[in-house]
């Protein structure tokens, strides 16, 4: 099993990506290609830009990926807003989501904050 796969916030963004996947498919999503591929790539970027920082070889280059996680953490927050606004998702599913996300991001932070304060950078 890879390194990423031990993160418990690499699991959580991957239940989310799945998740976002399941919910943008069927008929009625068809008619959004767009939308669905925006939002399925920004909600996969999260959990693959924390398996490609931990795959690197250095601190830095890890923390440029976890930054670019938590950047696709807030490029997805803006899309479950937008579908919201065009009626596509429930305020619901909405919250649901964006409090899932939230977790997600602080988790993210936390582990940015964590890699940044080694007392030794690999």
């Amino acid at each position: 099993m890879s390194k990423h796969r031990d993160l418990l916030v690499w699991q959580e963004a991957h239940a989310f990506r799945v998740r976002i996947h399941h919910l943008t498919d069927g008929a009625r999503w068809r008619q959004s290609p767009r939308v669905v591929g925006q939002i399925r790539a920004s909600s996969a970027s999260i959990a693959d830009n924390i398996a490609e920082g931990r795959a690197s070889k250095s601190d830095p280059v890890y923390l440029r990926y976890l930054n670019i996680a938590l950047a696709s953490g807030g490029e997805t927050d803006s899309q479950i807003a937008g579908l919201l606004d065009e009626h596509l998702i429930s305020a619901e599913v909405a919250f649901d989501l964006t409090d899932e996300l939230a977790i997600i991001r602080r988790m993210l932070l936390a582990l940015h904050k964590s890699v940044k304060n080694r007392p030794t950078h690999r």
